[in-house]
Order: C-alpha cells, then sequence, then structure tokens
C-alpha cells in the first residue's frame, strides 16, 4: 500500500525525497477538518508501513500497540503482518517478540490478531537452530494471560517439529511444558492432547517406563485399536532396552500382528 504510494510521489516529486513527501501527505490528512474515522484508521495504518518501511521498527510497534482494540480488527491485522513480515525478512527476532508481547499485552486486542501474534512469536523459534526459546516463549505466552487452549493449538502443531531435532534438555522442557498446559486446560479433548504430547516427549527420551506407566495408568483406555497396537510396542522397546530379547520379540510380534489387522 505505502510502496505504491512511495513509487508514485518518486516519480512526481519534483525533486523532494520520497520519505518527506509521505510524510507531508501523512500530516494533511491527519489535519484535515472534520476528517472521517476511515481517514484516521488510513493515515494511522498509513503511518505504521511508513514506519516499517524507514526500518523504524520500535516506531511502527508503538503505533500498533496505540491502534489494537481502537480500530478496524482487520486493519491492525493488516498492520500488524506489515510489521511482522519485515521484522522476519530483517531476522530480528528480538523486533518479532516485542510486536507480539505488546499485541498479547492489550486486553482489548481482537481475537484475530492476538492468535496473529501467538502463531509468529512461537513460529519464530521453530527455524532451526532456535528451538531451544521454544518452551520460555511458551512460558512467557502464559505468564501474559494468553489462554491455555489458544497456546495448546500451536503448541501442538509444532510440538513434534520442535522436539524431533532438539537436544534432549530441550525436549524434557516441552514435556514439562505439556504437563503445565495439561493443568490448565479444561476440555478433555485437550488434556488428552496434552498426554499424548507427554507421550511422544517419553518415547523421544527412549524413556519407556514412563511411557507405560501412563497407559497403564489409563492413557487412551477407551481406544482399543491404539491400545492393540502401541502398548504392545512399547513394551517391546522398553525389554529390547532392559535386554529381555525374547520377551522383547514377543511383544514386536504382537505389535506387528495389531498393525496388520
Amino acid at each position: 500500500m505505502i510502496d505504491r504510494l512511495y513509487e508514485h510521489l518518486v516519480q512526481c516529486g519534483r525533486g523532494l525525497p520520497a520519505r518527506e513527501l509521505v510524510e507531508q501527505v501523512l500530516e494533511r490528512m491527519q489535519t484535515v477538518p472534520g476528517g472521517s474515522p476511515e481517514l484516521a484508521e488510513l493515515t494511522t495504518v498509513y503511518r505504521i508501513e511508513l514506519d516499517t518501511l524507514r526500518g523504524n521498527l520500535p516506531g511502527a510497534i508503538e503505533h500498533l500497540t496505540a491502534f489494537v482494540g481502537k480500530g478496524n480488527p482487520r486493519a491492525a491485522q493488516y498492520a500488524f503482518g506489515v510489521i511482522a513480515r519485515r521484522a522476519q525478512e530483517r531476522e530480528d527476532r528480538a523486533a518479532v517478540a516485542s510486536l507480539c508481547m505488546a499485541v498479547l499485552s492489550k486486553p482489548d486486542a481482537p481475537e484475530g490478531i492476538r492468535k496473529a501474534a501467538v502463531a509468529t512469536y512461537c513460529g519464530d523459534a521453530t527455524d532451526a537452530g532456535h528451538s531451544a526459546k521454544y518452551p520460555g516463549r511458551i512460558a512467557k505466552l502464559i505468564e501474559a494471560g494468553v489462554p491455555a487452549p489458544v497456546i495448546l493449538a500451536r503448541f501442538a502443531r509444532d510440538f513434534r517439529g520442535v522436539i524431533s531435532s532438539a537436544e534432549e534438555d530441550v525436549v524434557r522442557a516441552m514435556l514439562d511444558t505439556a504437563q503445565r498446559l495439561e493443568q490448565q486446560v479444561d476440555a478433555p479433548k485437550d488434556k488428552d492432547t496434552c498426554l499424548g504430547l507427554v507421550l511422544d516427549a517419553h518415547t523421544t527420551l527412549e524413556d519407556y517406563k514412563s511411557a507405560i506407566a501412563m497407559v497403564d495408568q489409563g492413557f487412551r483406555k477407551e481406544d482399543a485399536e491404539w491400545q492393540a497396537v502401541m502398548v504392545p510396542k512399547l513394551r517391546a522397546h522398553l525389554a529390547l532396552a532392559e535386554d529381555r530379547t525374547e520377551e522383547a520379540i514377543g511383544y514386536f510380534r504382537e505389535f506387528m500382528r495389531a498393525a496388520a489387522a
């Protein structure tokens, strides 16, 4: 939007710098007598885009924070996307974090932009080499008062990708986070999702005793097909880890029969 205005003003600006021309346009828009709410909103969005285009991300974030909850939710979400994309292009992770937490700190922020902030904040820590930051970001979302089901929706989506390439301490932190979220959600489906993630972490850590203990305590006991396949597989891995080879073979055969069925 603002970049097209830039191009137009460069072509007809008679030598004035494009930024100065845009500033003049925005100042005129802000001082229009009896200006409509739509004009004020457009001016704010242009101001955010201009700050972003100039690399003034802190200024853009400040203007967006003041705008969120007061104007058109779609306009605010558009402006959020403009800043997020530029910060990501510059690999400015500090700016991404600042932007997302600024939005999430606003109690009146619409649901759409809050979800976008959660997705951006978490997604920025899923890149290779940055997954160690992921559990800490979830902790900050919890501290910020973001509803646990909203956090869980993104956490569950990212979980397997994070633990598959992470160091052991990160996997353990993700396991602890899943257990923490399980205590904060109420819906049975959400609790089962959390426990499923805990089980995945246990198997990734090759902690088959803990995984089997979950099953023995009733995890997914109502799912006969899942039980038939997963229980012997887990018991086989544990037996193999404890050098009970013949027992492991028996469990693996049971697992294969169930999987084939």
